[in-house]
C-alpha cells in the first residue's frame, strides 16, 4: 500500500515537473537585450556605410547569462539596414555587421535577436539619424511638443540642494520632437504678459540660467554649508594638533597627543564621513545627470525629460500681480458667500450654509497664509514679495507666473535657426507659404470637389521636390489627383488643386491636414482641411459614373461603387438592372447583392459596348438599384455613353 502511494505520489510530481517546463517553456519570457550603438548617425553628412551592432543580454553573469552562438541570426526592421550573419559571439553578447543604405531614412528601427529556428529571442531599438527629413507617425503633423510642470521647493531642496531650491525654481521639461529632423536645443526660455504694472501689457521674456552657473552655486555649497564647515574644521585640528607634537618634550604626554591627532585625522573623520555623508556630492550628481546643457540634441520622433532653472527674483513683479489677484478673488468669494447666508431664510438650510462658509474659510485662512509665507519677505515680515529664502512656493502660482515656455534650437546639418513657442511653428518663418491655410469642401457622398491651394516661395532659392501628405483622423478622403507643383522659384507662386471624397462613413464632418514637405525643408507648411459629406435622406450613397467612350464594335468598363451610412445593414433585391433593353450598356460583374452593411461599400462593373456600325454620338440608359431600408427604395443612375 505505502509502495503504492509513493509511486503515485512520483508519478504526479513528474507530471506536475513535466507540465510546469512546457509551459515555462511556451511561455518563456524574451531575453531583455541591448544594442551598441543605439544610434547610427551621418559623418561628413553621409550615413556610413557600415557599422559593427554589438547585441548584449542586460543583467548578464555566468549563471544566469544565456549561451548565445554563431547560428542565432540578427534581424532589423525597416528599409536600408541589413544585418550579416554573427561575427562574433560570447556568452550573454553576439556582433553582427550592419549594412547601410546611404538613402535610409531617418527614424526608429526594431533589432530582433533570433535562433536558428527564426524564433524571437529579444529586441531592442535602433535609431538612425539622417540629413533628411525623416518620417512623420501616421495622423501626426511636424511639430514639437512640449510638457512642464514647476517642482516643488521640497522636491528641489532633496534633488539639487538647499542653497539651489532658496535662489532658483526648478522645472521639469518633457519635449517631444516629431519635426522630421534631429533638434539641437540650445536653450529654454519662457514668456508671459505682467498687467496691472502702471496701466501697463508687457511683454516679458525669461531665459533659464545656465548650467555652469547653477553648477557655481552648489560648489559654493560645498564649501559654506554647515557640515563641510565642521568637517574641515575638524580636519584643520588634527593637522593642527600634528604641528603642536614637538613642542611636547615628556615622551608618553608626546605619544598620546600624537595619538590624538592621528585619531582627529583618521577615524575620527572617517566616522564623521559615515554618520554625515557629504549631500553636495549627490546634488551634484543629479544636476550633470538632469540639468538641461546647451546644445542638447533630440532625434526625431523621440523624448527629453530634463530640468532647468530660473532665477527667483526675475519671477518677483509676475508673482505679486498673480498673489495679488489670487487674494482679491477669494475675498470676493468670501464675501458673496456671506451673503447669500444672510438672505437664507430657513434655519436649517443657514446652519449648513454657515458650516460650509466656516470649512472654506478656514481652507482660505490657510492657503493665504502659505502664499504669504512664500513671499515674505525675510528682512521685512510685514512686507510680502514674491522671492524668498525661506518656506515653500506655490508651483502652479509660478507655472501661471512663467507663461508660455518658449524653446531655442538648431537643426542638425542645417544652420537654421528655429524658435518653437507653445509647441508651433510660426507660419511666418517657413520659406514655403500656403493660401488660404485653412480650406473647406462640401461634396456628395462619394462624389467629389475640388478646391486650389496657392503655394509660394517667400525663401531666397528654389524650393524642389515638393511632396503633399495627408495625416489626420479623414486623410484618404481627401488627395491631390496631379502634383503640378514640384518646383517653385524663389518670390514665385503655384496653384495646387485639393479634391475631396468623402467614403463610406456614418459622420457628415471629416477633417485632415495637409503636410508639404520640400527637399532640405526642416517645418513643412500645413494646410487644414474640413471637409461634409452631404447625405440622402436615406442615406443611401451611390458614386457618379463617368462617361463611357468606345469605338462601334469594341467596348469599355466602368465602376459604380454603393455605400451605406445608415446605422443597421440594406438589403439589395431584386439584382440591379439596366434600362432599356437593347442598349449598349450592361452588368458585367455585379458585387451588389443581399445585404450591405453599415459603413461598407460593394460595386457593380458596367460594360459599354456599342455594336457595329453605329453612329458616332451619345447614348445612355438606366441603372436601378432597388434595396430597403425603413421600407422599400429604389436609386437610379443615368449611364452615359460616347460612340466615337
Amino acid at each position: 500500500m505505502h509502495f503504492r502511494l509513493i509511486s503515485s505520489s512520483l508519478l504526479m510530481m513528474a507530471v506536475l515537473f513535466c507540465s510546469s517546463v512546457m509551459a515555462s517553456g511556451q511561455d518563456a519570457e524574451p531575453l531583455r537585450i541591448v544594442v551598441n550603438p543605439t544610434v547610427i548617425e551621418p559623418v561628413n553628412g553621409k550615413l556610413p556605410a557600415t557599422v559593427n551592432l554589438a547585441i548584449a543580454e542586460t543583467n548578464c553573469d555566468e549563471k544566469s547569462g544565456t549561451a548565445l552562438s554563431k547560428d542565432d541570426k540578427v534581424r532589423i526592421t525597416g528599409g536600408g539596414l541589413t544585418a550579416s550573419a554573427i561575427t562574433s559571439f560570447g556568452r550573454c553578447w553576439v556582433i553582427a555587421t550592419v549594412t547601410v543604405d546611404p538613402n535610409t531614412p531617418a527614424g526608429n528601427n526594431k533589432v530582433f535577436l533570433v535562433d536558428k529556428d527564426d524564433k524571437v529571442l529579444g529586441s531592442a531599438n535602433l535609431a538612425v539619424l539622417n540629413n533628411t527629413a525623416g518620417l512623420i507617425p501616421p495622423g501626426l503633423a511636424p511639430e514639437v511638443d512640449v510638457m512642464w510642470q514647476v517642482m516643488s521647493q521640497g522636491n528641489c531642496s532633496d534633488v539639487f540642494g538647499k542653497r539651489v531650491s532658496q535662489s532658483e525654481y526648478c522645472i521639469q521639461v518633457k519635449i517631444g520632437n516629431n519635426s522630421g529632423y534631429p533638434l539641437q536645443i540650445a536653450g529654454v526660455g519662457f514668456t508671459s504678459k505682467l498687467k496691472n504694472l502702471m496701466d501697463q501689457n508687457l511683454d516679458i521674456t525669461i531665459s533659464n540660467n545656465s548650467y555652469a552657473s547653477t553648477r557655481a552655486i552648489l560648489i559654493k555649497e560645498n564649501v559654506t554649508n554647515f557640515r563641510n564647515v565642521l568637517y574641515n574644521s575638524i580636519q584643520a585640528a588634527g593637522v593642527l594638533m600634528a604641528a603642536f607634537t614637538p613642542y611636547f618634550h615628556a615622551t608618553n604626554p608626546k605619544a598620546n597627543w600624537s595619538t590624538a591627532a592621528a585619531i582627529v585625522s583618521g577615524p575620527l573623520l572617517a566616522a564623521f564621513n559615515v554618520v554625515v555623508p557629504n549631500p553636495v556630492i549627490t546634488q551634484l550628481n543629479n544636476l550633470d545627470d538632469q540639468s538641461f546643457r546647451d546644445n542638447r540634441i533630440i532625434p526625431n520622433n523621440t523624448q527629453i525629460l530634463t530640468v532647468v532653472f530660473v532665477d527667483k527674483q526675475a519671477l518677483t513683479l509676475q508673482l505679486a500681480s498673480y498673489n495679488a489677484t489670487l487674494q482679491q478673488g477669494l475675498n470676493k468669494l468670501m464675501e458673496d458667500q456671506k451673503n447669500k447666508v444672510a438672505a437664507e431664510t430657513n434655519a436649517a438650510t443657514k446652519t449648513a450654509m454657515q458650516d460650509r462658509i466656516d470649512i472654506t474659510e478656514q481652507m482660505v485662512s490657510k492657503a493665504m497664509e502659505t502664499s504669504k509665507s512664500t513671499v515674505r519677505n525675510s528682512t521685512n515680515p510685514s512686507e510680502f514679495y514674491p522671492f524668498t529664502r525661506k518656506g515653500s512656493f506655490d508651483p502652479l502660482l509660478v507655472k501661471l507666473a512663467l507663461g508660455n515656455l518658449v524653446i531655442v534650437g538648431q537643426e542638425i546639418q542645417y544652420l537654421q535657426r528655429v524658435q518653437i513657442q507653445s509647441a508651433a511653428t510660426p507660419s511666418s518663418s517657413l520659406p514655403l507659404q500656403a493660401a488660404p491655410s485653412s480650406q473647406s469642401f462640401t461634396a456628395p457622398l462619394l462624389g467629389s470637389v475640388t478646391k486650389p491651394i496657392v503655394l509660394t516661395n517667400k525663401g531666397s532659392s528654389q524650393l524642389t521636390s515638393i511632396a503633399a501628405q495627408f495625416t489626420g483622423a479623414n486623410k484618404d478622403d481627401f488627395s491631390v489627383p496631379a502634383n503640378t507643383c514640384t518646383t517653385i522659384d524663389a518670390g514665385a507662386n503655384c496653384t495646387l488643386n485639393v479634391t475631396f471624397t468623402p467614403t463610406a462613413k456614418k459622420s457628415p464632418d471629416r477633417s485632415a491636414t495637409m503636410q508639404l514637405t520640400f527637399s532640405g525643408g526642416s517645418t513643412p507648411a500645413s494646410v487644414t482641411l474640413a471637409g461634409t459629406a452631404s447625405f440622402e435622406a436615406d442615406k443611401v450613397g451611390i458614386s457618379p459614373v463617368p462617361d463611357l467612350k468606345a469605338a462601334a464594335g469594341s467596348s469599355t468598363k466602368g465602376t459604380l461603387t454603393l455605400a451605406n451610412v445608415n446605422d443597421g445593414p440594406i438589403t439589395i433585391s431584386p439584382p440591379p438592372a439596366i434600362k432599356p433593353t437593347g442598349s449598349p450598356f450592361s452588368i458585367s460583374d455585379n458585387k451588389c447583392t443581399g445585404s450591405l452593411a453599415s459603413e461598407t461599400t460593394c460595386t457593380i462593373e458596367v460594360t459599354f459596348s456599342p455594336p457595329k456600325g453605329a453612329a458616332a454620338g451619345a447614348q445612355s440608359a438606366t441603372l436601378t438599384v432597388n434595396y430597403q431600408v425603413n421600407g422599400a427604395a429604389t436609386k437610379a443612375v443615368l449611364l452615359a455613353g460616347t460612340v466615337q
